[in-house]
């Protein structure tokens, strides 16, 4: 019987699914940082809760990692009952692991024709665009979702091709989403399932130095839906910040002082002690376009890991937008719109490895 599946759209190809973390050397990788992901940030709906998964493969190398190259896996879970939305934050339950380099994980990553798969033994990522799929366990968390592109990605980082050049090669991939993901003695079977998919390799340029050892801003910023979606990353420790708007299949792109997050209101974890930013404006302005938007947390995961300096904790928060997006074609409402916020980088100093 032949399985139909739901139409999708990419641009991305088979190459820039592979793996390049021994692709990339001096002046741009010289020992000291090296950071490779293969993630799917995974969000949907059942009749009574909302869903924000994680899955993702790190290639890692360098003095900031413990000086040997290694393989990480983050599993980041949470499903919140929809009665929450607008509730201001909750203590809620979360699954939330990135592990260390001091035990690696195995990799495999094979090419069969356009097939490419990522083979970590208890969990399987198979790129066969515009189709994705994750499937298997790690953390608690049980994957089976398929994944098909919604539009071209944004290489927000410049393209594979270029890496040796540039130093740096980076996309985002759009997609919708289906299939269910178990946690907790429950299986949750997506509605209305959107996701990103998220390929970067980036070497030296991103050393975080002495930033590592105190708090700093950082924002990773989705708002998701099947007509549009707006993307905002400012990482303060090392200078970056970009952004774009992806409409339809039009992209638009945002850098530097176009882009800024205010922070509204916070609201301080009961069980790490930490202040995090719970509601925050975003603006995007660029010449052709704009983002204004208001956004409001109402759960969150958080996870850490290790490098030489540092243990590093990021919170991941469960929000929902409103707001406008202004085009040259006109203006966007942005109302109730599911939204993801990566914020703020929480250090605790360690001696040197």
């Amino acid at each position: 019987m032949m399985t139909v599946r739901r139409p999708a759209i990419s641009d991305v190809k088979p190459e820039e699914t592979l793996s390049y973390r021994d692709k990339l050397g001096a002046p741009h990788f010289t020992g000291k940082h090296l950071l490779e992901d293969n993630a799917f940030f995974v969000t949907g709906e059942t009749d009574d809760h909302d869903v924000f998964a994680v899955s993702l493969t790190f290639n890692v190398d360098g003095e900031a990692w413990g000086g040997r190259p290694t393989t990480l896996r983050q599993t980041n879970f949470m499903a919140l009952p929809k009665s929450l939305r607008y509730t201001g934050m909750n203590d809620n339950d979360y699954i939330g692991v990135r592990s260390d380099p001091v035990r690696p994980r195995q990799l495999e990553v094979t090419r069969d024709g356009d097939t490419v798969v990522w083979n970590e033994g208890g969990i399987v990522t198979t790129a066969e665009v515009p189709y994705w799929s994750v499937k298997g366990q790690h953390a608690g968390v049980d994957f089976d979702i398929t994944m098909g592109g919604l539009c071209d990605a944004s290489r927000f980082l410049g393209a594979f091709d270029d890496l040796q050049k540039n130093g740096m090669a980076g996309i985002e991939q759009p997609l919708w989403v289906e299939g269910t993901i178990a946690a907790g003695g429950r299986t949750y079977a997506l509605q209305r399932g959107i996701g990103m998919h998220e390929k970067v390799i980036i070497g030296d340029q991103w050393v975080h130095g002495d930033t590592a050892l105190r708090k700093t801003r950082h924002y990773w910023i989705w708002l998701l839906d099947e007509e549009f979606r707006v993307f905002s990353y400012i990482k303060e420790a090392t200078g970056v910040t970009f952004g774009h708007t992806s409409i339809g299949n039009e992209h638009s792109h945002f850098a530097g002082d176009q882009i800024e997050v205010t922070e509204l209101d916070y609201w301080t974890d009961p069980r790490t002690g930490q202040t995090i930013p719970s509601k925050v404006s975003l603006t995007m302005r660029s010449e052709e376009s704009a983002v204004a938007v208001i956004i409001e947390a109402y759960g969150r995961w958080m996870y850490t890991y290790c490098q030489a300096q540092a243990a590093i904790s990021y919170y991941g928060l469960a929000c929902r937008a409103n707001g406008v997006i202004t085009t040259p074609q006109g203006i966007i409402p942005v109302r109730d719109i599911r939204t993801y916020v990566e914020s703020g980088i929480y250090p605790i100093p360690l001696p040197v490895n």
